[in-house]
């Protein structure tokens, strides 16, 4: 262990000596599986939505996807009705809920590493620095939207509202676990870590490539127990009685 510190010493002073920079991304979607790239989320996307689709004073993210199924009836139990028939499929546990998220999370790095080779030893010293680590969301969220509220009263149009926001207010607080700033303190963290590697030296080897590579598992590893833990707060969430059977 001591001689591995001395070795890092030395790499840290000749910093010019086998010197290389690379950038790294990697994606996973809301189930929990490896996906070869994302989309980076768009500015504004809220604007897209039309307003009569909202109840009046609904505030939406402009980071988030909004997508809307039409829901028909000439009551609030009829709407209800309607909804538990056509709401949104949860492929889990086959049923019908008023609202879905779906979305994909990811992160991006750069990477520096310096080396040494330790030639009577046969090994090649690496001192890794992962820099500039950002997490990468894309977010749906769909909803319902009432195509004609003329025949509710003024009584139905509260209830209505009260539903929908319970539903939008349950998808959102699924953005808030994927966004929470120390769910990302400490991806970032974790990725920190990863600062040594001990090759074993080969006549005409790819330092860059091989290094790379190790640094890929390990925050891919990393990074899907991350993933799965932000799954597991967000199925941990219980929807409201009346929204479960609205």
């Amino acid at each position: 262990m001591k001689h591995a510190v001395v070795l890092i010493a030395v790499i840290c002073v000749l910093l010019n000596h086998g010197k290389a920079v690379s950038e790294i991304s990697q994606h996973f979607d809301h189930n929990g599986r490896s996906i070869p790239h994302s989309r980076t989320s768009s500015p504004d996307r809220s604007s897209q939505v039309q307003r009569y689709s909202l109840p009046e004073g609904v505030e939406l993210h402009n980071d988030v996807t909004y997508e809307f199924y039409p829901v028909f009836g000439k009551t609030f139990a009829e709407i209800v009705s309607y909804i538990n028939e056509n709401g949104p499929i949860n492929k889990k546990d086959r049923k019908r809920y008023p609202s879905r998220s779906e979305w994909t999370i990811g992160w991006s790095y750069e990477f520096e590493h310096t080396y040494i080779v330790e030639e009577d030893a046969g090994v090649v010293h690496v001192a890794i620095e992962l820099y500039n680590i950002s997490t990468i969301h894309n977010i749906t969220i769909t909803l319902p939207t009432l195509i004609d509220t003329s025949p509710f009263n003024p009584i139905e149009r509260n209830l209505w509202k009260n539903f929908f926001m319970r539903a939008l207010d349950y998808e959102h607080a699924v953005v808030n676990i994927l966004k929470d700033p120390a769910a990302k303190s400490e991806l970032s963290i974790q990725f920190s870590d990863i600062n040594y590697y001990t090759l074993t030296s080969s006549s005409g080897m790819d330092t860059e490539k091989e290094v790379r590579q190790l640094i890929e598992q390990d925050t891919m590893k990393i990074g899907r127990e991350w993933v799965n833990g932000l799954i597991k707060k967000i199925a941990s969430r219980k929807r409201q009685p009346d929204e479960e059977k609205p």
